[in-house]
């Protein structure tokens, strides 16, 4: 798998990962920041684009700031 692009929802979101390619069966670490600027329950997607054919992989971020 190689990841060549990351898109957020929004501009809280910042995501950081590695671009070499992962090997079948390897795993690879992908850095999701959330920046909440208010309190309250989120609900926010990082879609990651890479040569596969489900592109994009969608993750999906949930959570309350209390």
């Amino acid at each position: 798998f190689v990841a060549y692009d990351t898109r957020a929802s929004c501009g809280c979101t910042s995501v950081n990962y590695s671009k070499e390619p992962v090997a079948p069966g390897s795993s690879m670490e992908i850095k999701i920041t959330y920046n909440a600027e208010d309190l309250g329950y989120f609900n926010k997607t990082v879609s990651i684009y890479g040569n596969i054919d489900n592109s994009p992989l969608v993750l999906k971020l949930k959570g309350n700031v209390e």
